[in-house]
């Protein structure tokens, strides 16, 4: 197990060598996990460090709130974005550069002389995957059913020698299971319940959404990205 000992001998040595190579440290952030030891040692150590020590819960806290941007209406998006950009440590770059350029801003195509950026649409504009209006109007905001049905369907597809009567089976199989849901949501009976985790979630989500216009953009999707798994 890895004391703290450890940890403050492994700066004490970052130290000497930065000092051999007439380095200065000075770090932005120190990324580390729950151990107690490294995070002390970051806190008591020489090493010269501002006070963005992150752990790395927060920072995934900070990339859940791009995925958050979802919950935001289309025009908003675009300057949220930026926002949360600007949050984001520079390990995060790769990650904000692909949302950027396929779900955001688009490709850089060129830079001009006066410092303006010329960018390509990008493949998955703002305006295509937001679930605001899903959430406004009580729509689904996911596609699970049609997932498991592609996962199902992928399972069958991927055995050997699957015969056509086989597939025709499926297929036969699958279109009575979901005439009997609509069956039953026709005569009133109530959706199949969802696991307590998964509603208390969509419950909390629903109440960062009602208070809305209490909340900074900022403050909105952090709120958001507490309920989200990546």
């Amino acid at each position: 197990m890895k004391s703290e000992e450890l940890y403050e001998k492994l700066f004490q040595e970052l130290n000497e060598m930065a000092e051999e190579h007439e380095l200065e440290l000075k770090p932005d952030f120190i990324l580390t996990d729950f151990e107690q030891g490294s995070i002390n040692a970051v806190k008591t150590n020489s090493i010269q460090t501002n006070s963005r020590c992150r752990t790395d819960q927060n920072l995934s806290l900070l990339i859940r709130h791009i995925p958050a941007l979802a919950f935001l209406s289309p025009l908003e998006i675009a300057d949220a974005f930026d926002e949360v950009k600007a949050l984001l440590p520079p390990d995060a770059e790769p990650i904000i550069r692909w949302f950027e350029n396929n779900y955001v801003h688009g490709k850089v195509k060129r830079t001009m002389r006066n410092g303006r950026v010329q960018r390509q649409n990008p493949l998955f504009p703002p305006e295509m995957w937001p679930v605001f209006h899903n959430m406004e109007f009580g729509f689904p905001r996911t596609q699970n059913k049609v997932e498991a049905w592609h996962r199902r369907w992928e399972i069958l597809s991927a055995r050997s020698h699957v015969g056509i009567f086989t597939i025709i089976k499926q297929i036969q199989k699958e279109q009575n299971e979901v005439e009997m849901e609509i069956e039953n949501a026709m005569r009133g009976e109530p959706a199949p319940k969802k696991r307590k985790e998964d509603e208390n979630k969509e419950s909390r989500i629903q109440n960062v959404i009602t208070d809305r216009g209490n909340r900074s953009t900022m403050d909105f999707l952090r709120g958001i990205a507490h309920n989200l798994s990546l």
